[in-house]
């Protein structure tokens, strides 16, 4: 989303669909304009509001342009800060990992706490997606003992500070919005991480051209996107490939393609409606 972290004010895009449908216009959501909706479905209620929260009002208007019926509402800080202290808690994840968002104490549990302001970046771990790559990247990190990571789609850089926290040595992150590039700086100093702890800039996927392999790439990306950049992810893939951002009925296309690189898929989670994937080399 587009924004600053001084903004004080934002515009919530709104269009009210029937409850059925609901699903499928958070999906048209995400694929077409790039955001990530919230769904806000009252129980029995025949009606579902689909929201997106943008920084900048000529953003939110662009959307309002693509669907009738759409309203554009401001929103100030007030009641958007409200809204993420009613929808974002501490929550454990994997076996020792927790988010926690910035405005509650961690919990004293003996987990590692990942302190996320979540502003406009929607990477806050309550999504099927981000805590599939979050456990997946634990799990590896623990059997792999990486040296590198790279974070393709970086969003609030909670998976890049995850890898932090749990010791990866060298990682970089990326993503195409200037604002979620700011954020991730801002949320890894909320973690005690040094500014040069984590390489975050900002980056077109399409544009990337790795160094060299890495032990672990994570992407957390849409379907198109990882189709469309699947030759480069490998490559730079050397151990493990975390893959989400994919809606399930696009998975099995997504694992044909790595697949035919010679990726070895290792796992594909599933909430159906969404999938992860871990694919590696070797036998």
């Amino acid at each position: 989303m587009q924004g600053t972290m001084n903004d004080k004010t934002y515009w919530r895009w709104r269009v009210e669909v029937p409850a059925e449908r609901a699903d499928g216009v958070c999906g048209w959501v995400r694929a077409e304009l790039g955001e990530e909706p919230v769904c806000c479905l009252e129980p029995e209620s025949p009606v579902a509001m689909v929201d997106v929260y943008f920084g900048t009002e000529a953003g939110a208007l662009a959307a309002a342009a693509r669907v009738e019926g759409s309203t554009v509402e401001r929103i100030g800080e007030e009641r958007w800060t409200g809204f993420w202290k009613d929808h974002f808690r501490a929550t454990p994840i994997g076996r020792t990992l927790q988010t926690v968002p910035v405005w509650e104490e961690p919990p004293d549990n003996g987990r590692l706490s990942i302190r996320i302001d979540p502003r406009l970046s929607f990477g806050t771990g309550s999504h099927f997606t981000t805590r599939f790559c979050l456990e997946t990247l634990e799990d590896s990190v623990a059997e792999l003992h990486p040296e590198s990571m790279v974070d393709a789609g970086a969003g609030s850089g909670i998976l890049s500070i995850a890898a932090a926290l749990l010791g990866v040595p060298d990682i970089e992150g990326f993503d195409l919005d200037p604002a979620s590039v700011e954020r991730c700086r801002a949320n890894a100093a909320l973690n005690n991480l040094p500014p040069d702890r984590i390489r975050f800039r900002q980056l077109d996927i399409h544009d990337w051209h790795p160094s060299g392999p890495c032990d672990i790439v994570c992407a957390n990306i849409l379907s198109g996107i990882l189709a469309d950049c699947a030759q480069t992810l490998w490559n730079a893939t050397a151990r493990h490939l975390v893959l989400s951002g994919i809606r399930f009925q696009e998975a099995d296309g997504i694992i044909g393609i790595f697949t035919s690189l010679g990726a070895r898929l290792l796992r594909h989670g599933t909430d159906r409606e969404w999938s992860g994937l871990l694919f590696a080399r070797g036998v």
